[in-house]
């Protein structure tokens, strides 16, 4: 067995004569032990001289380590102790990597929402491995050919499209999925089925879509049966995106829940031209609260001025269709809105606890209330975290000054990338009490970043060479250390800030704002609890608190039109993209998307009522379908989850029920790629 000892850092000779070159290593080594642990001992001699490890060590040095683990390779001749040295650096680099193997490990971090960026590759490497582009297309891919009047594609027929399989078939039909997908299930399905508008196109042929005009009740038996077939087509894990117009937004939901499809979130597609959707938020995240939260549910509608009945039940116990007490337009809305999707996963993390009086809820970080800044506080102090760049700094302000809210104006001036508050006081020196304490015991400078806004101050007289010189005296590292346990103990997250560069501060004490659970602050923050009928009031958030959870069932819940209910006596906001369960689900982001997707619509296509851009889907595909992997569209229409497939390396297997559209794909695969389609034999 290797010995292994701890020994000071102090204690260790760097070999004057390595002919290793490791300084541009150093930084993700340093990234790596903080990350995983000092793992892989030094290797010295007999005399301490370093034989193994030459860029730990540096990197421990990095860190303001004191003690390294250690091995003494005892025995060893002074030429042997050469030769290993050598050897060591040497046998690494024979080694290849493998690309195919590496995307898909890779793959498998993201998924996790692991930090890609603590393997040491590359960004742009890694982008290359997990996007896999293919060569630019010969044709524009969202270029769609007419329907012919009479198709040459007969029903039943199947066509080959290079790596691509179509079929002339019935999405509701089991055998016409197997017929399709012979070789196994696939990765994602992307699809657009008909949205039940009776929409007629603006060509001179007036051509309209097939099952377009059907009742409630069989538009939601259709999108059903055509659910249910593609989920036994679907891997564990794999993501599902499901196309629907706003006023099918229940039948939808109604119809993916008895599929067996749990909806985890609503995207929602601003075009260039018209809106589909009608959300006027976005979030980044999937918030959700604990089974056992007490929503405010309608059991019966008031009329006229007949009071509703109202009954508070477990999250968990609502079903789509159900009606809630929801908030919008500055009134509760006692009457109720829909429940348009529910779903659960399970949550290991921080658990927030919010106050507001007598009133107690619990929820994710990620979840989101509404909140305005108490009007009888302006004045308060503020204590901020702040980052631009790999530089952090903490700082203070007044809550409000005559250019607005106090951290949004800072991070204006400091031309920062984002911003947290880590508390609030009652006046701007016990603030600075507080930031000196944080300084001190996290190791987080104080500094100002850019010294020109107010020429006449002290710390304006510092030039920005002297700004550099305290994060190079500090270390980038040894700061990031010490600001991952700052947001570790007051439970706020490096990705969740209250304030980014990219977003509007539209703070104050008249116009309300979504906020993380993660980002209240008690004492100076407000939010809406209702009284009596349509009437509610702003009550002071009391406090909040956070404890770590493992494996604990949460639930998300999407309410129609105002996208508020009532939690534990709490006006809080909507929760609701989706995976089918048995495996962790496929996600191949960067962890930047929201669920705004901003595509410009594609310039002609006048026989479909929201025709998507090829760009659009293979946004989605790069999200959510490996490298090579199979995304399944059973309603293919024009083709453009094929466009999107051939663009990214994917392949795509495609159900169309009309011959025209059928004859669409096939010429508009042959005019993207220069192939030819070949029809298979029956």
């Amino acid at each position: 067995m290797m010995d292994v000892v701890m020994r000071p850092i102090g204690s260790i000779k760097p070999y004057e004569n390595n002919p290793r070159a490791n300084d541009a290593a150093v930084d993700a080594v340093a990234a790596s032990i903080r990350a995983f642990g000092f793992r892989q001992p030094l290797v010295v001699d007999e005399g301490d001289v370093l034989i193994v490890g030459h860029t730990r060590y540096k990197a421990a040095l990095k860190l303001g380590l004191i003690e390294v683990p250690v091995h003494v390779a005892r025995g060893l001749t002074p030429d042997q102790a050469r030769a290993y040295r050598l050897a060591d650096n040497q046998t690494a680099t024979l080694a290849t990597w493998d690309d195919e193997r590496l995307a898909l490990e890779l793959a498998a971090l993201q998924t996790a929402d692991f930090d890609l960026s603590l393997t040491a590759f590359p960004e742009d490497e890694v982008l290359r491995l997990l996007t896999a582009p293919e060569p630019p297309p010969a044709g524009d891919p969202d270029e769609v050919p007419e329907p012919p009047a009479e198709p040459l594609t007969r029903p039943g027929d199947l066509w080959r499209l290079g790596r691509h399989r179509l079929l002339c078939g019935d999405a509701t039909k089991p055998a016409d999925l197997a017929r399709l997908l012979p070789d196994g299930p696939a990765d994602l399905l992307l699809t657009d089925p008909p949205y039940n508008v009776a929409y007629s196109g603006k060509t001179a042929d007036a051509l309209t879509i097939a099952n377009d005009d059907m009742s409630p009740e069989q538009y939601r038996a259709f999108l059903t049966a055509a659910l249910t077939a593609a989920k036994a087509h679907l891997k564990p894990g794999g993501a599902f995106y499901v196309w629907h117009a706003d006023t099918a937004g229940l039948d939808v939901r109604t119809a993916c829940a008895a599929a067996g499809l749990q909806v985890r979130q609503c995207l929602v597609w601003v075009k260039s031209a018209l809106v589909l959707g009608r959300q006027d938020y976005h979030w980044k995240h999937e918030p959700c609260q604990p089974a056992g939260t007490q929503v405010a549910k309608v059991i019966k509608e008031g009329r006229w001025r007949e009071d509703s009945v109202i009954e508070q039940v477990p999250i968990e116990s609502l079903q789509p269709g159900d009606r809630v007490v929801s908030f919008g337009n500055a009134k509760i809305y006692r009457r109720g809105r829909a429940v348009t999707g529910i779903t659960s996963r399970r949550h290991t993390g921080n658990l927030h606890r919010v106050e507001v009086g007598e009133f107690r809820t619990r929820a994710t970080p990620e979840h989101r209330f509404t909140v305005r800044f108490d009007p009888a506080r302006p004045k308060a102090g503020l204590l901020y975290l702040m980052r631009r760049g790999d530089r952090w700094r903490v700082g203070v302000c007044g809550m409000f000054n005559s250019r607005g809210f106090g951290v949004s104006v800072r991070l204006s001036q400091e031309r920062g990338d984002a911003a947290w508050v880590l508390g609030a006081f009652a006046t701007l020196t016990e603030a600075r009490i507080a930031e000196q304490v944080v300084s001190c015991r996290y190791g987080i400078p104080t500094t100002v970043w850019e010294t020109g806004r107010n020429p006449g101050a002290s710390w304006a007289q510092r030039d920005q060479a002297g700004i550099d010189a305290i994060y190079q005296r500090l270390g980038v590292d040894r700061i990031r250390a010490g600001v991952d346990r700052l947001l570790r103990d007051h439970g706020l997250s490096a990705g969740l800030p209250l304030l980014a560069a990219n977003e509007p501060g539209n703070f104050s004490c008249r116009q309300s704002r979504q906020v993380a659970a993660c980002n209240l602050v008690p004492g100076v923050m407000q939010v809406p609890v209702p009284t009596a009928g349509e009437r509610f009031e702003w009550r002071d958030l009391t406090a909040t608190s956070f404890e770590r959870v493992h494996d604990l069932e949460v639930w998300s819940m999407d309410v129609e039109r105002d996208k508020h209910y009532v939690a534990d006596g709490i006006v809080v906001h909507n929760c609701l993209y989706g995976w089918i369960d048995g495996a962790a689900h496929t996600w191949l982001g960067d962890r930047s998307q929201t669920t705004v997707l901003e595509f410009d619509k594609p310039a002609k296509n006048p026989d479909h009522p929201t025709p998507k851009p090829a760009e659009l889907f293979a946004y989605l595909l790069n999200n959510s379908c490996p490298p090579g992997g199979l995304v399944l569209d059973p309603f293919a229409g024009s083709g453009t989850a094929l466009a999107a497939a051939e663009q990214t390396g994917r392949n795509a297997a495609l159900l169309e029920l009309d011959p025209r559209y059928c004859d669409v794909i096939v010429q508009r695969f042959e005019s993207l790629t220069g192939q030819k389609a070949e029809r298979a034999a029956a």
